[in-house]
């Protein structure tokens, strides 16, 4: 495959003469491996993350060779039996520290299917702060209880690293 032409000028990214309004809209046409410049040893958070964008994705946020923050699961709302949850991922090139407004996927929903509280399955790279065992197997699962609507969650991300968070609804 040959390797895109781009060009980020004042704001608006041009990929071989075709024009994006927001650059992270790029990865819808080209894929998120590709957005992020090919293949590279991706951490498991990464590699999670780089399978949800199968699934096709709704862009978020980024920049090309640097990082990529997409949703998924957002069609029909309310978990299926397939499973299917809001679900948003980011990926990176260089260690970074992502925010993720879970807000700005809620709006998204469909009024009916939007909840006030929420669970959170995460899945990311782990940090100096964290037990052996999952600096070992290099990623750490958490579940957070109890999120608002508008929670906002901080990761850091190591290099060639990525989050998933899975929203389900709370009774």
């Amino acid at each position: 495959m040959e390797k895109p032409q781009y060009c980020y000028k004042d704001g608006n990214l041009s990929v071989n003469g075709r024009a994006y309004p927001r650059p992270c809209d790029w990865a819808v046409d080209c894929g998120a491996e590709m957005f992020l410049g090919g293949s590279r040893t991706w951490t498991p958070a990464a590699v999670r993350a780089l399978a949800m964008s199968l699934q096709g994705v709704c862009p978020l946020r980024g920049m090309p060779n640097d990082f990529l923050v997409f949703a998924v699961g957002l069609k029909g709302s309310v978990p299926s039996s397939e499973g299917s949850v809001p679900t948003v991922c980011a990926i990176c090139c260089a260690p970074t520290t992502l925010t993720v407004r879970f807000e700005d996927i809620w709006h998204m929903l469909p009024p009916e299917s939007r909840a006030f509280s929420y669970t959170c399955d995460v899945t990311r790279d782990p940090n100096s702060k964290d037990a052996p065992s999952a600096q070992a197997e290099g990623v750490v699962r958490e579940h957070l209880a109890g999120l608002a609507p508008d929670a906002r969650i901080c990761l850091d991300l190591a290099e060639n690293g990525g989050f998933v968070l899975s929203f389900r609804p709370e009774p």
